[in-house]
């Protein structure tokens, strides 16, 4: 699939497997919103022609655990400060 117009991830990705309960729109919306690293995006795309592509993680929900990861992180600063 093409990649979006600033090279972004796009809806009809292979790797891009919206929720069910997400309609198109908004599913597109979410993936134009995701801030992507240009070296992950890079390769991810690099790697979708290999086998197994599918166990990639899509940009948006790497976005969510990268969020998850930091917050962690944070928490367990303050938890060590206190």
């Amino acid at each position: 699939a093409a990649a979006g117009a600033a090279g972004g991830p796009t809806a009809e990705d292979p790797w891009n497997k919206g929720p069910l309960d997400m309609d198109g729109r908004l599913y597109g919306y979410l993936l134009a919103n995701t801030r992507e690293p240009e070296v992950l995006r890079r390769l991810r795309v690099e790697t979708s022609t290999l086998r197994g592509f599918q166990m990639q993680v899509p940009p948006d929900q790497g976005a969510l655990l990268g969020l998850l990861v930091e917050l962690m992180v944070g928490r367990r600063r303050l938890h060590t400060v206190a």
